[in-house]
């Protein structure tokens, strides 16, 4: 009976505790109210009489337990809460792991009077219980998990179940080991380095999706923009001629002995900018409308004010309509493709010391080839492209590669290559017509 009561305690302070833990996630206010304490007994007194069964059976409900609560006290979406009760699930995983090695490996104290003993378990949940809220009060575990819960993407729903409940039961089993009395202790240390190396793994991965899914959003709302800016562009553009040609049409009106208004007017005319001299300007003219046209023209701006030679080569063909209706089904996907390499593309030739960006859209028979060709400083190493962080420049960087992956892999109507071609990196996107 006494050891029931301890459990029950010991879980009403898991419950409250994980709440905290999890605020500090979504970033909102822990407040003990009557709510979270009402919760947090009714589940204590269920899970303490579960106790006495399995440890399978424990894992599985007590950690159903902390989604209920989680999920009642702070209503997000389930997703959110999914990974949050993996969060707080792996923060005990670790306590406990670190607990064992201290206090069964390096003190040699008696396992089973710490398992077994009223006075062992209450001793030794709380020490777990402070290791817990230590581990997260480290800043960056903090923000990894706060990132991570930021930007998950719902839509790989049944992904995300899969990879926790694998975590968990992995995670359950080596723990299960653990609390197996006398046990070596290099069999501890042993179990204890495999449990840090699923919590690094599953953490890496949830950590590379929600950096697409952050770039996903990003990408998605500048497309937005430049659906809006293509629109301006062509109007400007309209303007900017017909405003050229009218101040012409003054000038031929004034008489060539009023040379202070012709040079006047000589030097507005110089001013005005013609957007026919830009030659990747007439190129873009062949691609329709409807939001590539607009992303182009947006990041080759950009390359301008980078310093940035650019050329630009639109196949003629092109500007019918009818090859590009794959790409309108397939807007959003192929943008966020686009958007990555060209942003690539910018800055690896901005760190080159010949900076050239050469821009084509190729009409082959079964497909519309983009071929973006960059200058770059250093090496490529090809085979880790794909990977999440991989970049030449800079720490941090390449997250975009591993996000063109993940759409290509999930759209049929999608393929790339790459290849070195002298100075330049070229890299191709593939859309079937």
């Amino acid at each position: 009976m006494l050891e029931v009561v301890s459990w029950f305690v010991i879980y009403f302070v898991t419950h409250v505790l994980d709440c905290y833990v999890f605020s500090k996630f979504i970033k909102k206010t822990f407040i003990v109210n009557c709510k979270l304490i009402f919760l947090s007994l009714i589940l204590a007194l269920f899970d303490s009489c579960v106790s006495i069964y399995s440890d399978i059976l424990k894992l599985v409900i007590t950690n159903l337990m902390t989604f209920i609560i989680l999920k009642i006290i702070y209503n997000e979406s389930v997703a959110k809460t999914l990974i949050g009760t993996l969060f707080t699930y792996m923060g005990y995983v670790i306590a406990e792991a670190v607990f064992a090695i201290i206090f069964v490996v390096l003190l040699n104290i008696d396992f089973e009077w710490l398992s077994s003993n009223f006075i062992g378990i209450i001793f030794t949940n709380v020490l777990i219980f402070i290791l817990y809220y230590l581990i997260f009060k480290i800043n960056h575990i903090r923000i990894l998990c706060i990132k991570i819960m930021k930007w998950y993407d719902e839509s790989k729903f049944i992904k995300l179940i899969c990879i926790t409940l694998f975590a968990m039961l992995i995670c359950g089993l080596l723990l299960y080991q653990l609390s197996l009395y006398k046990i070596p202790s290099n069999y501890i240390m042993l179990i204890f380095v495999v449990l840090i190396g699923i919590i690094v793994f599953v953490s890496g991965y949830f950590k590379e999706k929600s950096s697409n899914n952050k770039l996903n959003v990003e990408y998605t709302q500048l497309l937005d923009y430049v659906k809006t800016y293509e629109e301006e562009v062509v109007d400007k553009s309209k303007k900017q001629h017909e405003y050229k040609n009218q101040l012409v049409i003054i000038d031929d009106m004034i008489p060539k002995t009023n040379k202070k208004a012709k040079e006047y007017l000589k030097k507005v005319l110089n001013n005005v900018e013609d957007v026919t001299d830009n030659d990747w300007l007439v190129k873009l003219k062949n691609l329709p409308s409807g939001g590539i046209k607009g992303l182009v023209h947006f990041k080759i701006k950009k390359m301008i004010e980078n310093k940035i030679s650019v050329y630009v080569d639109v196949d003629k063909k092109l500007s019918k309509k009818d090859n590009w209706i794959n790409v309108d089904k397939n807007l959003e996907d192929i943008s966020r493709i686009l958007g990555v390499y060209l942003d690539n593309a910018i800055e690896a030739s901005s760190r080159a010391k010949d900076k050239q960006i050469i821009i084509e859209f190729i009409n082959s028979e079964h497909n519309i080839e983009v071929v973006l060709s960059n200058s770059y400083n250093g090496n490529i190493n090809f085979d880790e492209l794909d990977k999440e962080g991989y970049s030449t420049k800079g720490k941090n960087r390449g997250v975009g590669l591993s996000l063109v992956k993940d759409i290509i892999r999930g759209n049929k109507l999608l393929s790339q290559s790459r290849e070195m071609n002298g100075k330049f990196y070229v890299q191709k996107l593939l859309i079937k017509k």
